[in-house]
């Protein structure tokens, strides 16, 4: 909750935005309310916005944002940002923009080095300016060179 808006993630989510129209398991979702008069209104439902969707990609796993831009994750995603690689749960970050009615794609966030089974974006918070993003599953030390085991 941030201020009178609540963001609700539905990573098991598997409608489309007719709500009707069945698109596989764990699509995911969010869905946006905002609070007028001790009232909680839905606003928005966000699903998988881009052509890259896959079953699985667990959109709303988490969400942050300050009212005007949200991000939210998407850990199971498999595609980069320029569709050069499928990587199986890589994960991915998409930011959105509040325009004054609803929330419009602006980016898709990924790391510039990622892995099958990252899971970019398990996690996230985001104070100003700066959102950190974690990568639950990410094995490399910090010059991506050498595996990091138990």
């Amino acid at each position: 909750i941030r201020g009178s808006q609540l963001v609700v993630g539905a990573p098991g989510h598997q409608y489309d935005n007719d709500n009707l129209t069945v698109i596989g398991p764990n699509f995911g979702a969010v869905f946006v309310y905002e609070k007028v008069s001790n009232v909680w209104n839905f606003v928005d439902k966000i699903v998988d916005w881009t052509l890259d969707r896959r079953e699985g990609d667990l959109t709303g796993t988490k969400s942050a944002g300050d009212g005007t831009v949200l991000f939210i994750t998407s850990p199971g995603q498999n595609t980069s940002d320029k569709h050069r690689a499928e990587l199986e749960n890589a994960g991915a970050v998409y930011v959105f923009n509040w325009n004054g009615s609803q929330w419009v794609y602006f980016q898709k966030l990924t790391p510039l080095i990622r892995y099958e089974g990252d899971e970019f974006g398990y996690d996230i918070d985001v104070k100003g300016k700066i959102a950190v993003i974690s990568s639950i599953k990410h094995t490399r030390n910090v010059n991506e060179t050498t595996p990091i085991t138990d």
